[in-house]
């Protein structure tokens, strides 16, 4: 039997059961452990046996070596990588991985990662902390390149003052934005710097506003889809701007935004 992706649920498997699962199926591509927790030393194992996983989804529990992660450099085929981990510092060393694509992280302090992965295309961080939004956004503007994916949920900062936008984020097609404590003035020079967006979602964002929404309709012209949910800040006016500004938006969706009324929305939905 060639078994592709295997899943793994919580107790279902121990960690060297699970390693000689993998040494028995060398054709899985896919394995997803997403509250099973894994050491790095079983997962090192683990990509020697499975020489073309492509797509990993796991609950890291140890590292001997949390600031260079050697389980990465067994897998150099992989695609896509879901990394939770039970210690918030992470490095990658002096690890180049070109191949992947796909990174999400949750739970971890960001450590200057973006030079290990030149080529990624789509990056979510849920729950991780930057010492500053320039952090976070000058390398995705300046070294990924391909970025045309963004999530940033519940993402921490310990310096809220410092935040700088150094160009566009010309590729960015999708950005989700949730539980993020960016100012209403940067979310307006974020916007102006992303032409190309045609998916956006935002949830619970305190600097969310009407103004923001004037930005996004003026900016962002190549909209589709627009998800907002638990944005105070909106009022009538949204529904207003987006009714004037787009011809067609395939999706328009509105969730407990409070000082929007039933009546907007039955006029611009219905």
């Amino acid at each position: 039997m060639q078994l592709r992706r295997v899943k793994v649920v919580s107790g279902a498997l121990d960690e060297m059961r699970l390693a000689r699962l993998c040494e028995t199926f060398p054709t899985v591509e896919g394995l997803m452990t997403p509250t099973s927790r894994v050491a790095d030393k079983v997962l090192t194992t683990i990509g020697a046996n499975l020489c073309k996983l492509k797509y990993l989804d796991i609950t890291l529990s140890a590292s001997d070596s949390p600031d260079d992660l050697p389980f990465l450099k067994s897998m150099p085929e992989l695609r896509t990588l879901s990394l939770r981990c039970a210690f918030p510092a992470v490095g990658f060393g002096n690890l180049k991985h070109p191949n992947l694509e796909s990174l999400s992280l949750r739970g971890v302090e960001q450590r200057h990662w973006f030079t290990h992965f030149p080529n990624l295309r789509s990056v979510a961080l849920t729950d991780c902390t930057v010492d500053s939004w320039s952090d976070l956004f000058v390398p995705l503007v300046t070294q990924l390149k391909k970025l045309a994916h963004l999530s940033l949920v519940g993402i921490k900062v310990r310096n809220a003052g410092s935040e700088y936008f150094p160009d566009y984020l010309g590729q960015l097609a999708t950005l989700r934005l949730a539980g993020c404590d960016l100012s209403k003035d940067s979310l307006i020079v974020l916007f102006t710097l992303c032409p190309r967006l045609t998916r956006l979602f935002l949830k619970d964002m305190a600097g969310v506003d009407d103004e923001v929404t004037l930005a996004i309709c003026q900016y962002v012209r190549e909209l589709q889809e627009i998800r907002v949910v638990g944005c105070a800040g909106l009022t009538d006016q949204f529904m207003e701007y987006l009714w004037n500004y787009y011809e067609e938006l395939a999706v328009v969706e509105v969730v407990d935004c409070v000082n929007i009324s039933k009546e907007a929305l039955e006029q611009m939905l219905g």
